[in-house]
């Protein structure tokens, strides 16, 4: 049988479905429906210098990022984390959802191509999971959208460098300063950085504590330009 014939085969047996409403997608239809998307706020415009957070016209920082430094700058968000944008995300994280990742590359990188090449990034580099959590779900999320990104952008994918040496707790209902404790010691390098220029993707940025932890290493490593990526921000 002909590829195009098994393709066709695949697709009718298990057809794509929206990211957004969870729906099937017509034949045709790429990666979202396009009523689900018209309702989608990206975000644009003026965005904090370091987590790419919306801001006022005349702010050059959010209020967290101005009371804190962060190891990283120049951060890219695709959309604020809420409503049915939450949900799509959950989905993918932890309901096997894991096509959703393509859909978040693709648009990562058709809306802010140009400002994520600035700094002439040398490769995307996915926060990982500890291999007890890859065992549990089979998947990390992080790395879907880094594949999908990269993929996008014609960039490499490392998902070696960087390493979680110990399982941490859920983080949701902790604020910064207990996610920094909680995320002490988490992340390891598996040998010399070899980047000086890097992408740092991750699903969703709440405090910014998992990138901030794993974007101090690096920096401490060598690299000169981190620039976190993530499909969705809480505002």
């Amino acid at each position: 049988m002909k590829w195009t014939s098994l393709k066709r085969a695949g697709e009718w047996l298990f057809p794509a479905r929206c990211p957004i409403c969870g729906g099937v997608l017509p034949h045709r239809v790429r990666q979202v429906h396009p009523a689900c998307e018209a309702g989608l706020r990206y975000i644009s415009g003026p965005v904090c210098m370091t987590c790419g957070r919306p801001v006022e016209n005349d702010e050059e920082y959010c209020a967290e990022c101005a009371q804190r430094p962060m190891s990283f700058a120049g951060g890219v968000a695709l959309l604020p984390y809420d409503g049915e944008v939450r949900e799509s995300l959950l989905n993918m994280k932890y309901r096997g959802a894991r096509e959703y990742a393509d859909f978040y590359g693709a648009r990562l990188a058709e809306r802010w191509r140009d400002k994520l090449l600035l700094g002439k990034p040398e490769a995307v580099v996915p926060i990982p999971v500890h291999p007890s959590r890859m065992r549990e779900r089979g998947f990390n999320q992080a790395e879907d959208l880094a594949r999908a990104l990269g993929a996008e952008l014609g960039l490499p994918v490392d998902t070696e460098i960087l390493i979680r040496t110990k399982p941490t707790l859920p983080q949701k209902s902790y604020g910064y300063t207990q996610r920094q404790r909680n995320l002490s010691g988490a992340f390891a390098l598996s040998g010399p950085l070899p980047y000086s220029s890097l992408l740092l993707a991750d699903d969703i940025y709440t405090t910014g504590a998992t990138l901030e932890a794993a974007s101090s290493l690096l920096r401490e490593a060598g690299a000169e330009h981190i620039r976190p990526v993530v499909a969705a921000i809480g505002l």
